[in-house]
């Protein structure tokens, strides 16, 4: 007999087979209805094609964010594919974006500085920019281009997701100070975006920060009592060989946030990730990275193989990613995996509850399969559509797992200065939302979803 599983995976491969046949027959991106509704699956094959997402699936950063990942799926791909002696003709592959409709999953179109406020809806009013570009911050995993949400509020730090990894593939000894550099990225240039856009918080004590009061006159309406914001965002990838194996694993995440009523405010952020081997005598050995914006420095950890007597270096690390790239300059792999994102606001009622739903609520996924040719000469046709190892609902809601993991995370640990327990506990929270969301299926899940990268 048939499982419910079985139906939901085989529906998404047709879906996916309908997607890569008609968009090799089209010059523009494909998009449709997620299977089982509540969003839109788009295929991109080039950056420009983010613009063609349909316009009721277009929620705050949501193109931006599509566009932003592409250049970071694509910036890690190419790099993969150099180190191991590939040209960008010996790469072939795909990229699905997915939206949600905002209308199911409450959440919100238009521009996050203008949105209906909860205690008057015929009342637009801006939440000020600094919550604006921290709302964009976390949402773009890169720098492909600025995250503008108004043509007067583009974002200026930005997560470096694909510089990160890259720094961590290096087969010499890894750089410290530029891996600090982008690992702060991650989540702790959050909350400097946020004081860098808001000037009365620029120079005060991190514990007796003032009331927020956003530019416009908000501070002084009847109906504002406060605002809470923030949100959180993962990537990560494996490269495979041919027929499935796992040879490396590797994944990050970072979150940032704020909350202020007439009596407390307070800000936060942080962020990790790390790389793994994950094949023979050195599976297991790996390298992880992660920071909080309070806490300054940036915390290392080295995993040890399973069967290792004594503690890995980094120069083992480093001497083992030699090793590996070695071994694939005449070897077919395959490189896949996704990530999510999620950010909102909400004003506060006078008890310093949230009013709900947010005022502004937004977030997608996406995923990647590309295929890398062996061999100095070889070409490659593009990989099954979609690989067996890909969830396509999964994705779809990675965006929102990450965000309700975040919150729960913080609130199970105290803040984001306590970033090894955040870490540790979204990371638990998002694997097991995501074992939910597969019915018990783990081979469904992802690895780079399950290695540990938390200090």
């Amino acid at each position: 007999m048939e499982r419910p599983a079985e139906r939901k995976f085989a529906t998404l491969i047709l879906l996916g087979v309908l997607l890569a046949s008609v968009a090799a027959k089209s010059k523009e991106a494909v998009c449709l209805k997620t299977p089982g509704g509540g969003g839109v699956t788009c295929a991109i094959k080039r950056m420009a094609d983010c613009e063609l997402i349909p316009v009721e699936f277009q929620g705050p950063y949501i193109v931006s964010t599509c566009q932003n990942a592409y250049h970071a799926v694509t910036s890690i791909v190419h790099d993969i594919a150099s180190r191991a002696g590939r040209t960008r003709s010996q790469v072939v592959g795909w990229m699905n974006f997915y939206a949600n409709d905002p209308r199911p999953n409450r959440q919100t179109l238009g521009a996050c500085l203008l949105q209906p406020a909860p205690w008057d809806a015929s009342e637009n009013v801006s939440p000020g920019i600094a919550t604006c570009d921290l709302a964009g911050f976390l949402m773009s995993p890169s720098n492909g281009v600025a995250a503008i949400d108004d043509p007067e509020n583009p974002i200026g730090l930005t997560k470096q997701f694909p510089k990160f990894f890259a720094e961590l593939m290096k087969t010499g000894k890894v750089p410290r100070r530029s891996l600090d550099l982008y690992t702060r990225s991650l989540g702790a240039f959050g909350p400097m975006q946020f004081l860098e856009d808001h000037p009365p918080w620029q120079g005060a004590s991190l514990d007796e920060l003032p009331f927020y009061q956003p530019a416009g006159g908000l501070a002084s309406d009847p109906g504002y009592y406060g605002l809470s914001g923030g949100g959180g965002d993962g990537m990560g990838g494996e490269l495979l060989t041919p027929e499935g194996a796992t040879i490396l694993s590797w994944g990050g995440g970072g979150g940032a946030g704020f909350t202020s009523n007439r009596t407390t405010s307070y800000i936060g952020g942080g962020g990790g990730g790390g790389m793994q081997h994950t094949k023979g005598a050195i599976n297991g050995l790996g390298i992880g990275a992660g920071t909080s914006y309070r806490e300054g420095k940036v915390q290392y950890t080295i995993s040890s193989p399973a069967n290792a007597t004594a503690n890995a270096t980094v120069a083992e690390y480093a001497i083992a990613m030699t090793s590996l790239f070695e071994t694939l300059s005449g070897q077919s792999f395959v490189l896949q995996g996704g990530g999510g994102s999620g950010a909102g606001y909400e004003y506060l009622r006078p008890d310093g509850v949230e009013e709900y739903p947010q005022s502004m609520s937004t977030g997608c996924g996406y995923s990647f399969s590309y295929e890398v040719a062996g061999g100095s000469a070889a070409r490659v046709k593009a990989p099954t559509y979609p690989t067996s190892r890909t969830t396509t609902n999964l994705y779809a809601q990675l965006g929102d797992i990450f965000q309700a993991c975040t919150k729960e995370a913080v609130a199970e640990c105290g803040s984001f200065d306590n970033w090894k327990c955040v870490c540790q506990a979204q990371s638990k929270c998002v694997v097991r939302k995501a074992d939910e969301l597969v019915a018990g299926d783990t081979s469904q899940i992802p690895a780079w979803l399950t290695v540990d990268t938390c200090p």
